[in-house]
């Protein structure tokens, strides 16, 4: 798999020339073609060189693109960040980069993790990893999924009624309305610290 596979494609090529004929379809081809170029490689250098790239290549495009050309790009343009993320916390995890086969059995490795902070603090956590992903709002059903993921993570199980009973505590001990925002991020990166020192 090439660096500039992703550069390469027929939707990037619309892009740049400002053609907006089928660009629904080929979208939905480009976002297949990102996921498996994210997945399909172990060469970690490569993927991170290939979407840094692209990454930097749309949002250039994204400077003078409006109409369907914009919507799409910028669509396209948070998938590629994500699954850049994705690379980058791996490695610097030292997880091991899989090419990722329809079939095959994913390991568990998040058995060894374990959440030592106060469970209000780590709800907390997951409500503003949401509010800072969906700054629109998002859906319940993938507000949910990250819920329930971070959890796992973390070796726990998610009860819905114990979760926002965590976050109603949350609120009635947050200061003065205006400054609620700060006081969440500040008491998160106390939490975070935390957790890195333990």
């Amino acid at each position: 798999m090439e660096i500039l596979t992703l550069l390469n494609s027929q939707f990037f090529h619309q892009l740049e020339e400002g053609d907006e004929s089928n660009i629904k379809a080929l979208y939905a081809d480009m976002r297949a073609t990102i996921v498996e170029y994210a997945h399909g490689n172990s060469q970690w250098r490569v993927i991170h060189t290939g979407l840094s790239i692209f990454i930097s290549e749309v949002t250039e495009i994204l400077g003078y693109a409006d109409g369907l050309l914009s919507r799409y790009a910028k669509r396209i343009l948070e998938i590629a960040k994500c699954l850049l993320n994705q690379i980058e916390m791996a490695v610097s995890a030292k997880i091991a980069l899989d090419t990722v086969a329809e079939n095959n059995k994913v390991t568990d490795t998040t058995s060894d993790v374990t959440f030592t902070g106060n469970y209000a603090d780590f709800c907390e956590l997951i409500h503003l990893i949401i509010a800072c992903k969906f700054i629109n709002g998002g859906s319940k059903a993938y507000h949910l999924h990250i819920k329930k993921g971070l959890h796992a993570l973390f070796g726990l199980d998610f009860d819905p009624k114990k979760y926002q009973n965590a976050r109603d505590g949350i609120k009635r001990r947050c200061p003065a309305k205006g400054i609620r925002v700060t006081y969440f991020l500040d008491n998160m990166v106390d939490v975070v610290n935390a957790e890195l020192a333990a």
